[in-house]
């Protein structure tokens, strides 16, 4: 009974088998494949897929790659070469992508690496960002947006989301560091869009002025402490905000205590004295 029971304990302790990302990832034209065949140097080689989404191979002929994954390439020619009875026995048959090119997403907005990105094997939206770079002037929320139904002739960068056949996945910051981007799973095509976090800006007598992150529900004194403070010819008091009234600019007193909005400007007064 104790040697069963320090089995099960061992057993417990061995890590299951982590899944094979490539094995699963849908194969297209200009992937190249390394197929490698047990003992068969023959079939075993560098095998670019083309255009029309095949790739020709030794004593089996063309063999239709694009829209399958990789697991199921390899029990399709596994198959192929026992039923032609090249082979005497079942094949062990291993398959590589040696390069990704047919599939692809775009990112954009505030990463330090925008543009069109391979994706290599099953990529979640938390790998992507890791590699793209997240700046710091991004807002909370990540968007993915895409595109749905059997007809997607529409190609690039999806800048309008209110397309009915646009599905928008949204995604917290927060939800890199919870692991729920790490469940989400990238598709060809996905646009993934970091927009720039809300700012404010002050002017005037204060110590920094700038602009600011708006990050979370701020009023006036908290963004005249964010620039530092009033300078010593300063008063917060003669604070006003920009506003534009019949296509003009007015500056229009505030209260410290007021709300501050996206894309508020405010300039600090001086003192009389």
């Amino acid at each position: 009974m104790t040697i069963l029971i320090l089995a099960s304990f061992i057993l417990a302790q061995v890590p299951a088998t982590p899944p094979n990302p490539i094995a699963d990832y849908v194969v297209g034209p200009g992937d190249a494949l390394n197929i490698t065949v047990l003992r068969e140097p023959e079939l075993t080689g560098r095998f670019p897929i083309a255009a029309d989404g095949t790739f020709d191979y030794p004593w089996i002929g063309r063999v239709k790659a694009s829209g399958r994954t990789v697991r199921s390439l390899e029990e399709e020619i596994a198959k192929r070469l026992l039923d032609g009875k090249y082979l005497l026995g079942a094949p062990q048959i291993t398959i590589q992508i040696q390069e990704f090119r047919s599939q692809y997403v775009y990112v954009q907005g505030e990463v330090q690496d925008q543009g069109m990105h391979a994706l290599t094997g099953l990529t979640t939206l938390q790998e992507l960002l890791g590699k793209v770079v997240v700046k710091g002037s991004a807002g909370e929320e990540i968007l993915v947006y895409r595109r749905r139904g059997p007809e997607r002739q529409v190609t690039g960068p999806i800048q309008d989301a209110r397309d009915p056949n646009i599905e928008v996945i949204r995604v917290k910051k927060t939800d890199l560091l919870s692991g729920r981007a790490a469940t989400i799973v990238l598709q060809h095509e996905d646009t993934i869009t970091v927009p720039k976090a809300p700012s404010v800006f002050i002017s005037g007598e204060v110590k920094a002025p700038a602009a600011y992150v708006l990050d979370g529900e701020l009023n006036v004194l908290q963004v005249i402490t964010l620039a530092g403070g009033p300078t010593e010819r300063g008063d917060i008091n003669k604070t006003d905000r920009l506003t534009i009234v019949d296509g003009k600019q007015k500056w229009t007193r505030v209260k410290l205590t007021d709300p501050v909005r996206p894309g508020d400007t405010f300039r600090v007064g001086r003192k009389w004295f």
